[in-house]
């Protein structure tokens, strides 16, 4: 017994002594985690607030840079003192020269000059400027005294005209002699830093705040648990401004409240960015982590307990896995919405019930969402339809569903509806959730959708009720997206003219029926024939002439463009090599059927066929080509190593002409009928006409114009240096029959102020 005690003492001892260090470890473990997690969310703080500041920092010396020139303005113009400021500042050109200063700042809602007796003199924002007395402004005060600073940041005042708070950055303006001789101020929406601080990934425990170093609050972004309300933050933060004049970590509060702030200061202005995290809440996750230590070393010896949770916890998680798998089957795995299947389930119940609880079906399809897709990634598609099913799911009532039906296509069932006006109204409501962009890897990104909407019919089907919403869908689309459609028999008839229309139009592309007119190019410099440009026409037995716009579709959907296609290429060569040398052809390329076939390929063949050569063919591709297209440059390529050329028709009317233009070397730019027909009258298409023209210049590229109608549209071009130009004042589209009878009658001596009457006797030639 006496034996056994010493050994029990020691055992005892030993166990005592593992349990302490296990206990002493655990704490200095968890003490060292603490400390870490601290420093780390110090260092992410304090780097926030510096990376803020240097943002806003350039963002006001940007507009310091352009008060600084407006000032530089104001004494070329004269008006350096406070009484040719006061008098001569009213004018016009002073209004203007504010506005085009004002411009390259999209931030800034306007620049104003404010007099020596604080009245409003001239403004970016208003032609005359408005009546204002600001003189009991603050930064009116601190700049009219003597000794004033040269700048100064004001409190955010409501803005009587936006109804936005607003900060003004004043500037004191002198006359040679010094004194003071007016205030220039910009103003800048409060929303306009609370957007970039929105762009920051500030989760629950952070919280920015701009003021100036003597405690006025201009903006405050994120709002952390236990953070004073909205009555007291600005003395809070005030008084925290005010305590830390500089840069660094402000020490935690004396009253133990849970917040760190790092603070950075503006370079050139007297400004704070305070960035604050909630400790309770970065310590979340360590608390947990130091109970579950905690509670591992008092249950050590309770193994038993442990193996049973640990035998819970494995089939709780199979059980979650089955159940997953489930869900899976019927949902979309990127959306987390019911899937085609379940979605159709859905409509099966919803027609069954269709006597008793009246639903609508509404399809969903996105504009542009190939363009994300294509242009950012794969990655930034999936994100943007998470974000727009997020915004979907809120406009549905407690009985509807949304589902994914694939790709960019959703749909929704809306049940209980007492008429179409319920669906209408929610249909009306999804379409205003895409008014706003959507953020994407730091951008903002726009995208439309239409809406086909459908009335469910207890004898109606499901297949037949999917083909009306998806009849509504398309009439949608193509009435220029984003608008919202409903079924209606009328939709039927024109689906079946559409199919009869494809048909007939299938027959006339085997036949060989449809009939191809050329519309002369002419160099608007020389006045000499350059070329034509071959135009599709189609003349139905029945229907009598039929618009390119109404049959180009038709052949692109049923893939007739790709025979069709190669007819217009071989029928256009084949005639472009009985003209005389120097005349070219252009031909118009469609996006399909760079799909659809090798253009390349074909190119080449019938180039050798025809016996044409590659200089004398151009063809005419729209940015549409490169958008649908990903490899289509490849073959745009292929084509210009052939020696055939490559324009770019319809410049200016797209998204992205401009990127285009940078990334392949086009031969010619086509300026769009619709910038020429405004020209003569609309200064700003004047201005784009003449600015396609000087950079087509830069880019070594060809210039023609669309559309001429007029003798003052023709001079006009002549006078910017436009290269070509073609439209029915030179002559309508005529058919190939007449060709050489033009080109024979055409004067290339004629002089450049004569060209239209010239043009006007050979065409009343021809039809003679």
């Amino acid at each position: 017994m006496s034996y056994m005690t010493p050994t029990i003492a020691v055992i005892l001892a030993l166990v005592a002594f593992v349990t302490f260090g296990i206990n002493i470890g655990a704490v200095a473990v968890m003490a060292s985690q603490r400390n870490d997690m601290l420093v780390h969310s110090d260092r992410d703080i304090q780097n926030l607030a510096v990376l803020l500041a240097k943002q806003t920092d350039r963002s006001f010396q940007a507009i310091d840079a352009i008060q600084r020139n407006v000032v530089d303005h104001l004494s070329r113009l004269g008006l350096n003192d406070a009484e040719t400021l006061s008098g001569q500042g009213r004018q016009r050109y002073v209004h203007d020269m504010l506005v085009a200063d004002a411009a390259p700042l999209n931030f800034v809602n306007w620049i104003s000059l404010v007099d020596t007796k604080g009245r409003l003199v001239s403004s970016s924002f208003a032609f005359p400027a408005p009546e204002f007395d600001l003189r009991q402004r603050d930064y009116f005060k601190a700049l009219s005294v003597k000794g004033a600073p040269e700048t100064f940041v004001s409190e955010p005042i409501v803005n009587s005209r936006t109804g936005q708070p607003t900060i003004y950055l004043a500037r004191r303006l002198s006359d040679a002699k010094g004194d003071f001789s007016g205030i220039l101020i910009a103003g800048i929406a409060i929303e306009s830093f609370q957007q970039l601080y929105r762009g920051i990934d500030l989760d629950t425990t952070r919280t920015i705040v701009l003021a100036r170093a003597d405690g006025v609050v201009l903006s405050n972004q994120g709002k952390s648990e236990g953070e004073p309300d909205a009555a007291s933050i600005v003395d809070y933060y005030g008084a925290l401004a005010k305590k830390q004049q500089s840069s660094g970590m402000v020490p935690m509060s004396e009253d133990g409240a849970p917040y760190r702030t790092a603070t950075a200061s503006l370079e050139a202005y007297p400004v704070l960015v305070m960035a604050q995290y909630d400790v309770g809440l970065v310590l979340g996750d360590w608390y947990n982590r130091a109970l579950f230590v905690a509670a591992l070393v008092i249950l050590v010896d309770l193994s038993v307990l442990v193996a049973g949770m640990l035998g819970f916890h494995h089939l709780r998680q199979s059980r979650r896995a089955g159940e997953a798998e489930r869900h899976s089957a019927r949902h979309d795995i990127l959306t987390g919405l019911p899937n085609r299947a379940h979605f159709q389930e859905a409509l099966d119940e919803a027609l069954a019930e269709a006597d008793d609880v009246p639903f609508g079906l509404v399809l969903i399809d996105l504009d542009n969402f190939k363009e994300v897709n294509d242009n950012q990634g794969h990655q930034a598609g999936d994100l943007l339809l998470k974000l727009v099913s997020a915004r979907l799911r809120g406009c549905l009532g407690p009985s509807d569903t949304l589902a994914r039906l694939g790709g960019d296509e959703f749909a929704i069932i809306q049940r209980g509806i007492k008429g179409r006006e319920d669906v209408e109204r929610l249909a009306a409501a999804a379409l205003a959730t895409f008014h706003a962009s959507f953020p994407i890897r730091e951008r903002q990104v726009n995208v439309g959708a239409s809406f086909g909407i459908a009335l469910g019919a207890a004898n109606e089907g499901a297949d037949l009720l999917f083909d009306h919403a998806d009849m509504a869908l398309y009439q949608s689309k193509a009435l220029g997206r984003g608008t919202i459609r409903f079924f209606s028999a009328e939709l039927q008839a024109e689906k079946v003219e559409r199919k009869t229309l494809a048909q007939d139009l299938q027959e006339a592309v085997l036949e060989e029926t449809l009939q191809l007119y050329y519309q002369p190019i002419v160099d608007l410099r020389s006045c000499r024939l350059t070329g034509f440009e071959a135009l599709l026409r189609w003349h139905d037995p029945v229907r009598g002439p039929v618009s390119p716009s109404t049959f180009i579709p038709i052949a692109e959907e049923t893939g007739a463009i790709g025979p069709l296609g190669r007819w217009v290429m071989r029928e256009a060569c084949r005639r472009a090599a009985t003209w005389p040398d120097d005349i070219r052809v252009a031909v118009n390329l469609s996006a399909v059927q760079m799909q659809l076939s090798d253009v390349a390929a074909d190119v080449e063949e019938i180039l050798a066929e025809t016996g044409l050569a590659p200089s004398r063919l151009e063809i005419e591709i729209t940015e549409s080509v490169l958008l649908d297209h990903p490899s289509a440059e490849k073959t745009l390529h292929r084509l210009v190593a052939l020696g055939v050329s490559i324009s770019l028709d319809d410049f200016g009317t797209g998204y992205s002409s401009l990127s285009y233009l940078c990334s392949f070397p086009f031969g010619r730019i086509k300026i769009d009928r619709s910038f020429v027909a405004q020209m003569v009258d609309n200064k700003e298409a004047a201005v784009i006409v003449q600015t396609v023209r000087d950079l087509a210049v830069r880019l070594g590229t060809k210039v023609t114009a669309e559309g001429i109608e007029t003798h003052a549209q023709l001079r006009r071009l002549q006078e910017i240096g436009c290269d070509a130009g073609q439209g029915y004042l030179i002559s309508r589209p005529m058919p190939a029959k007449d060709v050489l009878r033009f080109t024979q009658t055409f004067s290339d001596s004629t002089p450049v102020e004569d060209i239209a009457l010239d043009l006007d006797e050979v065409s009343q030639s021809l039809v003679a």
